[in-house]
């Protein structure tokens, strides 16, 4: 229960694009995760929580921010989006994943998102295993008190934070 799977094993879980992007030069990260997710696979909604966008929409989204938010535009890619209008990013620079809740209004600064301290191939395998959590507890109705301490322990072999820092809470 709860295994973490690499992000190779993954793969397997997302469509493929009909044509490889054979050109990355538009994408403002350099992760080689994220980068191979981006220019072979389509966008997927692992969870309502965590939906990754494909090329065409992280172009258009991130093409929005560099034209209403210059400054921050050289900061962070956005990367996906919750099903309640929050938005999933990397920071440019580290690489690492943030998220913006959009309750704070417009954005300011790389400050006011919440890092996470992981990157995107470990962010894939933690959205998989909430995946993994929703269904034990919203389909096979199992009581969150049986399942809540050995989710959390197999969590911490990706992020001893990222349950804390998780804005979406099961618990």
């Amino acid at each position: 229960m709860f295994e973490q799977r690499s992000f190779q094993q993954l793969f397997s879980e997302f469509s493929s694009r009909k044509s490889p992007v054979k050109n990355a030069d538009k994408i403002g990260l350099n992760d080689p995760f994220y980068l191979d997710y981006i220019l072979n696979y389509e966008g997927l909604e692992i969870i309502p929580d965590i939906g990754l966008l494909g090329y065409e929409e992280v172009l258009r989204e991130n093409n929005y921010l560099a034209a209403n938010y210059p400054q921050l535009a050289d900061q962070v890619w956005m990367i996906g989006t919750s099903g309640q209008g929050d938005g999933w990013f990397v920071e440019c620079n580290t690489n690492n994943v943030l998220f913006y809740d959009h309750d704070l209004g417009e954005y300011e600064s790389v400050l006011s998102f919440r890092d996470f301290s992981i990157g995107f191939s470990e962010f894939v395998p933690a959205a998989f295993m909430l995946r993994e959590l929703e269904t034990k507890l919203y389909e096979e109705e199992v009581e969150a008190e049986t399942v809540e301490h050995v989710f959390k322990q197999s969590m911490t072999c990706i992020s001893s934070t990222f349950m804390e820092l998780y804005p979406y809470h099961y618990f």
